[in-house]
């Protein structure tokens, strides 16, 4: 993957999870990296290619500087809530996303920026049958749980697409499910599923209480594995035609909740709550086209990227 050498390269959300790993990946493929965050959370990569600026994409003038003589813009920028914020709070999901990232995806073409790396969302697809694929993305109503982030992915798709007709710049788009790793949010106010669970198993709790039945099931995506397809995206198919990125293996939360709980070496009594904000029953994509357009797929199994992740977690808690 040679694209990114020397490249400037602007990734937005750089102290979150998918942010870490970007900025790590294109530091290993040799780009210029302008890390911009806004947060209290830091960045802690230190590499004389590397400048982190603080920014609030809320500000369109703010967002024109920063995109300023940038040759790719990889925009991960979001403001996250897990069940319990998009169940109490879902208003802020539509403001405080689509207005930073409309600023960023407008001033990147107002700056000429060659590429533009947008990541959707799994959360835009309508209740189908499963797994869903891309040219699903628009049909019908996303799933009500969804409703305001999953129009709020949707709207974003679409000035995309249309920037990408009318504008200089070139849209690279991939849609993914629930992302986890290392640098992910570990407040239970603000978590989602596999840190609310290592949350948990970290504190020995028995019995373990799980929101929901247990039966949801989800397609978890290792960070490394979403950088690696959006990169791969950016580089082989910037056509603002979206492609599923994930790793294609359903899991249902009693079994993540298994795994995790023995990597702590523990078997505590579960105990299933109802009452508690939970998922949808279930949320898994195609990732056919994925292989045939980039020969691409996730390498890393769930087993593997929960003990990175718990690793990760233990050293910094």
């Amino acid at each position: 993957m040679g694209m990114f050498k020397d490249k400037s390269v602007l990734v937005t959300g750089a102290a979150g999870l998918c942010g870490h790993a970007a900025v790590k990946r294109l530091l290993q493929e040799g780009a210029y990296v302008k890390a911009v965050t806004h947060t209290t959370r830091s960045l802690d990569i230190i590499d004389p290619r590397l400048t982190v600026e603080t920014a609030n994409l809320l500000d369109y003038d703010e967002c024109l500087s920063v995109t300023k003589d940038i040759d790719i813009v990889i925009n991960l920028v979001a403001y996250l809530r897990g069940a319990k914020g998009q169940s109490e709070s879902p208003a802020d999901l539509v403001r405080r996303n689509v207005v930073p990232n409309i600023n960023v995806i407008d001033a990147a073409c107002k700056n000429k920026v060659g590429v533009f790396g947008f990541v959707g969302s799994s959360t835009c697809y309508p209740d189908v049958a499963y797994p869903v694929k891309e040219d699903e993305g628009f049909e019908d109503e996303p799933h009500p749980v969804y409703a305001g982030v999953g129009w709020m992915k949707r709207y974003c798709e679409k000035a995309c697409m249309h920037l990408h007709e009318v504008t200089d710049t070139k849209f690279a788009m991939i849609r993914t499910t629930a992302i986890y790793g290392p640098h992910d949010t570990f407040d239970p106010e603000k978590c989602h599923a596999i840190p609310h669970l290592i949350l948990k198993a970290s504190a020995k709790n028995d019995p373990y209480e799980v929101w929901g039945d247990g039966s949801q099931i989800r397609d978890f995506v290792y960070v490394d594995d979403v950088v690696d397809g959006l990169l791969q995206t950016i580089e082989y198919h910037p056509n603002a035609d979206p492609i599923n990125i994930a790793t294609g293996v359903g899991t249902n939360v009693k079994d993540l909740v298994n795994t995790i709980t023995s990597i702590y070496e523990y078997s505590p009594e579960l105990t299933f709550n109802t009452d508690k904000p939970t998922m949808i029953p279930v949320r898994l994509v195609d990732v056919s086209k994925a292989k045939k357009i980039l020969d691409w797929s996730a390498k890393t199994d769930l087993s593997t990227g929960l003990r990175e992740t718990i690793d990760w977690y233990e050293s910094h808690s």
